[in-house]
């Protein structure tokens, strides 16, 4: 499975500190632009630590405004669910290099995906979470999703407070941010910045026009 595993180096400062923050066993909180290339620093961190042997499992969760309005969705949870993971599958199978990896580590109780809504009675022990669109968790959820940490557990916690469906205000981005940044021994904050997007050109361009001109990324 791991075979054609592709470890990643930094493409920008950040990118690197990220990486060694994470290998350093600190849990990490990646916020800021989009493009800036969390997600996919997060996911690749995760496989590294399985195939290393540093973990047994990649917990993932999934913000709690899309997930939270899931019953206008038809199907089962599963299928309700399956459509927020299509990033994170997108990214293992790249990694991983073959088309069904995200699949398999599902199948094989090596991934778990979850929605930020769900998570009461869980207890992750020797796992790398990974929580995406973080400044969409309410503050009792990001409460939840930091007490479920058993023995030999990792959080990634990635998100921009700029992208928050919830407001400002509401969002538990600003619990995690305040505590985290009390438990240094614990944590390491890292604030990506337009000048990290690596998605593309056009995205970088666009973000820093919106930065520089609009009231959308202003308030």
């Amino acid at each position: 499975m791991f075979a054609n595993f592709k470890r990643i180096e930094g493409m920008t400062d950040n990118q690197d500190d990220m990486i060694e923050s994470f290998r350093q066993g600190l849990n990490v909180v990646a916020v800021g632009s989009a493009g800036t290339g969390k997600t996919y620093v997060a996911m690749a961190l995760g496989l590294e630590a399985i195939a290393d042997g540093r973990a047994k499992k990649i917990v993932l969760i999934r913000s709690a405004v899309a997930t939270r309005d899931i019953g206008f969705l038809p199907g089962t949870e599963a299928e309700k669910m399956a459509v927020y993971e299509q990033a994170f599958s997108g990214i293992v199978n790249e990694l991983l290099g073959r088309g069904d990896a995200y699949a398999l580590l599902k199948q094989k109780g090596i991934i778990e995906f979850h929605s930020s809504s769900f998570l009461r009675g869980n207890t992750w022990k020797n796992c790398v979470v990974i929580a995406d669109e973080i400044q969409n968790f309410t503050p009792h959820e990001m409460n939840t999703i930091m007490t479920r940490a058993g023995e030999g557990t990792t959080y990634v916690m990635c998100g921009d407070i700029k992208q928050s469906d919830l407001g400002k205000a509401k969002s538990g981005f600003w619990l995690l941010d305040t505590v985290a940044r009390r438990m240094p021994d614990f944590f390491d904050t890292i604030t990506f910045t337009r000048n990290d997007i690596v998605r593309s050109e056009f995205v970088k361009e666009w973000i820093i026009a919106c930065e520089d001109h609009s009231d959308f990324y202003n308030t």
